[in-house]
């Protein structure tokens, strides 16, 4: 999967969710993170890296 793709499949997830309060992530090249706020002062850490572990650790 690609970080485009993943960015939309997040998206689309949390769309109808009604206690998701909001969305922030940040890409850069093959990374994305961010934070997705819940109610009641929660959230959520995202992280994805499109490159699979197996090939950084060469």
């Amino acid at each position: 999967m690609d970080v485009e793709t993943f960015v939309s499949s997040l998206l689309d997830a949390l769309a109808d969710r009604p206690f998701v309060q909001s969305v922030d992530v940040e890409t850069e090249a093959i990374v994305v993170r961010g934070r997705v706020l819940l109610e009641r002062n929660r959230f959520l850490q995202v992280c994805f890296n499109e490159e699979p572990a197996q090939r950084r650790l060469l």
